[in-house]
């Protein structure tokens, strides 16, 4: 069998595929595709989504993702600026307006065919949500195996949100399971996409808050709520 270019080989991953070593890179470009019926997407309606799934990123880090995605041409900017259009908006201020390039919606359709296709010699069912699968299994998967860690991770935070009448902030989740930051959001982000969770800004906040807040560090603001869906979940 012939084998591939080695040159365009070696661009493909150096240039087009080069974001996509970065989870928040990955994620921004997962919200083009979700929202690719829209006529184009601005900074606020890509915090908003961020903000949905409990991603904290700031101004800069989110305008730096994009432009990772706009240099490997996966997204274009427009030059005149505009208002959201997820979201309703009354205000003057207007903001830059992104949009998936030719290219990205061709990637994207080729990533979802690879992920719809066979994955490591097995077939992988991308459609199978958390509840198809067993909740309560005990046995960790193998740290080799993504997709199954995954399954695992999710299935672990629906559990913890049970014992805990269905309410959990997150950084009580962090600590119990012990995940990397960015694998815990990427299972809250699965979580909410199946409508079995949600990720709210705790309301208030008490003095340890307000010290936090003033030494520049983050508290855990965010609370995570089983949906009525996921209370329906087997137990």
């Amino acid at each position: 069998m012939q084998g591939l270019d080695q040159k365009l080989f070696d661009q493909l991953f150096e240039r087009a595929y080069k974001p996509f070593r970065s989870r928040n890179a990955r994620t921004l470009f997962n919200i083009f595709i979700v929202e690719k019926e829209k006529e184009h997407l601005t900074t606020l309606d890509i915090q908003t989504h961020l903000d949905e799934i409990g991603i904290d990123l700031s101004k800069k880090e989110i305008n730096a993702w994009l432009r990772s995605l706009q240099e490997a041409d996966l997204i274009t900017k427009e030059q005149e600026r505009g208002k959201p259009t997820t979201l309703v908006y009354d205000d003057k201020y207007t903001f830059d307006k992104w949009s998936l390039s030719e290219k990205g919606l061709n990637v994207s359709e080729d990533l979802r065919e690879l992920i719809s296709g066979t994955i490591g010699g097995e077939q992988y069912n991308n459609n199978l949500s958390v509840s198809d699968r067993a909740v309560t299994d005990t046995a960790a998967p193998s740290q080799d195996d993504g997709s199954l860690q995954a399954s695992y991770l999710q299935s672990l935070l629906l559990s913890e949100l049970r014992r805990s009448s269905g309410i959990m902030q997150r950084n009580e989740l962090l600590k119990k399971l012990i995940p990397e930051d960015a694998e815990l959001d990427y299972a809250l982000s699965a979580l909410i996409e199946q409508g079995l969770i949600d990720v709210k800004k705790r309301k208030g906040g008490g003095f340890l808050t307000r010290v936090l807040v003033t030494l520049g560090l983050k508290p855990g603001d965010r609370e995570v709520h089983l949906t009525e869906k996921g209370h329906r979940l087997p137990g």
